[in-house]
């Protein structure tokens, strides 16, 4: 059992992330099939927040899922989501990546980001 150490911390939210990169991208594609890439994002990325937020708040974090918490972690999540849309715009249309890969591009660069603000609100007391 992994403990609850800062440490121990760092490495529950990189298996969530790697288990919700996984569901995340698979979502993605699934819906790519039928959506254009900023609908199939937009709906990975709320099959991802529901994930996401299960699984930083209780299983990283430890901390109980509270209606404050949750909320403040969905109207996070909601910004993370329009940056990457803007992101993905970006990488896509100027940068010319392909739609299948420009998501992880883009998750991976935030991903230190995304660490410390999930931190914050978890760990958070009010």
């Amino acid at each position: 059992m992994i403990g609850t150490t800062r440490h121990a911390r760092l490495i529950r939210f990189h298996l969530a992330t790697v288990v919700h990169a996984i569901v995340n991208y698979s979502s993605y594609l699934l819906a790519l099939r039928f959506l254009s890439p900023l609908a199939a994002f937009g709906i990975a990325l709320v099959v991802g927040l529901t994930f996401q937020t299960f699984a930083n708040i209780k299983f990283v974090f430890r901390r109980a899922l509270v209606s404050w918490r949750v909320l403040t972690y969905a109207a996070y999540y909601t910004a993370y989501f329009l940056v990457n849309l803007v992101l993905l715009k970006a990488t896509i249309e100027l940068g010319g990546i392909p739609a299948a890969i420009a998501p992880a591009i883009i998750v991976t660069a935030l991903l230190p980001v995304n660490f410390m603000l999930t931190r914050w609100i978890a760990l958070r007391e009010y």
